[in-house]
């Protein structure tokens, strides 16, 4: 039950970083590269999410993993687009997509 409460958590997490870059859509076109690309990983992270869950269901577990991590990058390439990395934050959040990826594979641990 565990592992389902974590993989719906991590739906939710990628769901809502996709959501929030396309809703940010019209900044992103006046940004740099970084911040670009940022945009483009979240709003691809969703499109999978999305394509995983119709599609590939067995899948689901590997695929959010992939999937948080590529969103953790894309807020590392955020603020390096923006000139300013906020490690703290960064590793929290690393800290909470590492404890979803463990709660989702709990039984096979």
């Amino acid at each position: 039950m565990i592992n389902f409460i974590a993989m719906c958590l991590a739906a939710l997490f990628i769901g809502l970083m996709g959501i929030i870059s396309i809703l940010n859509f019209s900044n992103y076109k006046k940004a740099n590269t970084s911040i670009k690309l940022s945009g483009f990983l979240n709003i691809a992270s969703l499109i999978i999410l999305v394509i995983t869950l119709l599609s590939f269901h067995g899948q689901i577990y590997l695929v959010e993993t992939i999937l948080l991590l590529f969103i953790w990058f894309a807020a590392v390439l955020h603020g390096y687009g923006q000139g300013k990395i906020h490690w703290s934050h960064h590793l929290v959040r690393f800290l909470v997509i590492i404890f979803l990826i463990l709660m989702m594979f709990e039984p096979w641990i």
